[in-house]
């Protein structure tokens, strides 16, 4: 009897569905799912934010952080940038009329100036700035702004961060300084609340009984900080309210490489994947020699013993395998140069990171790109001090200036400060390449000055220092007249 015949019996239909059943569940495995799993951000989404930076700044800020903590390659490359630096620093006076007039000292101001110097100094050293500056500019890499909020004591000062998704920029002060607000809206809960300086603590309470006046919101729930310990700094010449991560550009590059990266896992747990294929006999009809039941009891006998990573399958027809895969050496070359990518679209010489030094020349020259990123930092940083110190004296004579030194080239700028120094240069600029602080450095001069130092420690006898009686008693033979007149040597093996 033909199918056309039998396809409205009831029977023939159940059993057809029953075959149609096994055969659509025959595949059974006790493996992991190996499909693609992306990655949080695509190249594709981040490039379509790219089109418009400063309008999603906040997202991309989103993605500069996840890929500190999950990219390696830009995990590294932040921190160089941000541990670059030696922010080496000395104080210099911003006009000399203080100092001189007709071209001679005015020693009636010297213990005034000196004292100027010294206040600025003290002020300038409890910033602590060397270790905060680090610290800081790793947020600035990942963030392109922070917002600042300093609690000072007499016993020091600490620089606390605010983060960055609470606040907007308000009020420009000066190149790379903003003043900031903050959504309180957002600090409602204890965590956050107990983390706020005290003064921020004021404003969310007086906000919430509704006793702010409206002049000091800068839009809806954002308060403006009105303090001078609040300040917010920028890599960004020209911001919003929100920055743009200064290295967003190669946001695409990294994320390229991870997803990559991940594809070659895949592969790799694919490629350890295992089948087993099960065929039972059939007629010339096509139909099964051996009944359904022993069929499925075998495929679920085997399918309860298998291994991870094995699959089972059941069924008639004949099985061939074919793969799609790349081979290792194509996947290899493939990651290689994605990765070499990053690092030329950063303008980083990748022999840094990787440990080859064989050309150090070739490193040196392909630090230029590093150090604008750098440089801009030390510009942030040099402002902020000067604003701490206008803050602090607002007629000061005495301004910061940051040795342009970082770990690559300070042995070149050290020396150029030494022989500027030898030849009457300032001494304050190479104690600062010696990473003394501007109290350090003018407290060790005073100190040995006042007390003769100098006069203490008389250098050793050399070649270059010593006397000319001691180069007659210590040079060449003397020579000596014979009784005929003739000059010979002292030493009887010379002839004059």
């Amino acid at each position: 009897m033909s199918d056309n015949n039998n396809k409205d019996i009831p029977e023939v239909v159940e059993i057809k569905e029953k075959k149609k059943l096994f055969a659509e569940t025959s595949v059974s495995s006790n493996a992991t799912n190996y499909a693609f799993s992306p990655v949080k951000y695509t190249a594709e989404s981040v490039i379509s934010l790219l089109e418009d930076p400063q309008k999603n700044a906040s997202s991309l800020q989103e993605v500069s952080l996840w890929l500190y903590y999950n990219s390696g390659i830009y995990y590294r490359l932040v921190n160089n940038f941000s541990g670059m630096n030696r922010y080496d620093m000395y104080l210099f006076p911003s006009t000399i009329s203080k100092f001189a007039k007709g071209g001679k000292k005015k020693s009636t101001n010297a213990d005034k100036l000196l004292k100027e110097y010294l206040d600025v100094a003290q002020l300038v050293e409890k910033l602590s700035w060397k270790s905060n500056f680090r610290n800081i500019g790793t947020n600035l890499l990942i963030m392109g702004e922070v917002y600042l909020f300093k609690i000072e004591d007499n016993s020091g000062v600490i620089i606390k961060e605010i983060p960055s998704n609470l606040c907007k920029i308000s009020k420009v002060i000066n190149d790379g300084l903003y003043k900031y607000s903050i959504n309180m809206s957002k600090i409602g809960t204890a965590a956050i609340y107990n983390m706020m300086p005290k003064r921020i603590q004021e404003l969310y309470d007086k906000h919430n009984a509704g006793s702010l006046p409206p002049e000091s919101y800068s839009e809806n729930n954002y308060v403006i900080i009105e303090e001078k310990e609040a300040i917010c700094l920028s890599m960004n010449q020209f911001v919003g309210t929100k920055s743009v991560p200064p290295m967003c550009y190669i946001f695409p590059s990294i994320l390229r490489l991870m997803e990559e990266e991940e594809t070659e896992v895949a592969e790799a747990k694919a490629n350890n994947l295992k089948l087993i294929h099960m065929k039972y006999p059939i007629d010339d009809e096509g139909e099964p020699l051996l009944d359904e039941e022993v069929i499925r009891k075998a495929h679920n006998s085997a399918k309860a013993n298998l291994p991870a990573g094995v699959a089972i399958n059941t069924n008639c027809l004949e099985l061939t395998a074919h793969t799609l895969q790349r081979t290792g050496n194509v996947a290899a070359m493939n990651r290689q140069t994605l990765t070499e990518n990053v690092y030329n679209n950063a303008g980083v010489n990748s022999e840094i990171f990787n440990g080859n030094n064989s050309n150090n020349q070739a490193i040196l020259s392909g630090l230029v790109a590093d150090e604008i990123i750098a440089d801009t930092l030390n510009n942030v940083f040099e402002n902020y001090v000067k604003y701490e110190i206008k803050t602090k004296k607002k007629n000061s004579l005495w301004l910061p200036r940051f040795i342009r030194n970082t770990k690559y080239n300070e042995n070149i700028l050290e020396e150029q400060a030494y022989k500027g120094a030898t030849v009457g240069l300032s001494r304050m600029k190479y104690l600062a390449t010696q990473h003394y602080s501007p109290l350090e450095a003018i407290s060790i001069l005073e100190f040995e000055t006042e007390n003769g130092i100098d006069d203490l420690f008389v250098p050793l006898a050399t070649a270059f220092t010593q006397s000319a009686n001691a180069e007659q008693d210590n040079g060449r033979p003397k020579a000596s007249e014979s009784d005929d007149g003739k000059q010979i040597s002292d030493n009887k093996d010379a002839t004059v």
